[in-house]
Order: structure tokens, then C-alpha cells, then sequence
């Protein structure tokens, strides 16, 4: 899902976090997920031709995740005006 669907990267990892013990909440919000994905089947990435640039951009919080204190990192590289990893 994290390399088809970037629309639910975050929630996805988001929802990880809590595999090894879920509460009822936490089932709900996969579901909405669930749903989300079979509303919109259509969603896909296309990438243009002829790239001339490639541009790369990172963050990083420290310690911004107020349950668990953990740093959050990203970064996103664009071959031209595509987002090629993240």
C-alpha cells in the first residue's frame, strides 16, 4: 500500500503502531480506511515524460508524537514535477 497508495502512507503507518494490541477505535479507523480505498478504486499515479530535475526535500520533528514522545522523519526526491519516493 505504501508504494501504490501515498494518499494513505501516514495512516497506514499510523495504524502500525497499534497491531499489537488494537482497541475498538483503532479497528473503526482501519475500516474507514477499508472503505476509503473501495471509494475510490479509480486514484492512480502517472508519471510525465522528460524529467530535468531532481529535487529532494526532508524533515524531521523531535519527539512531536505526544502518546509515544518518538521523532518523526520524512523526505520526498522528485524526478521532475513526479514524486518518485517518500
Amino acid at each position: 500500500m505504501l508504494g501504490t497508495c501515498p494518499d494513505i502512507a501516514f495512516a497506514i503507518i499510523k495504524m502500525s503502531q497499534f497491531m499489537a494490541n488494537p482497541t475498538e477505535e483503532h479497528l473503526q479507523k482501519a475500516l474507514h480506511i477499508v472503505k476509503y480505498l473501495g471509494s475510490t478504486p479509480n486514484l492512480a499515479l502517472h508519471f510525465s515524460g522528460g524529467a530535468s530535475s531532481l529535487d529532494c526535500y526532508s524533515d524531521s520533528d523531535w519527539a512531536g508524537d505526544s502518546e509515544t514522545q518518538c521523532s518523526t522523519s520524512g523526505y520526498a526526491i522528485f524526478l521532475g514535477n513526479d514524486l518518485v519516493s517518500w
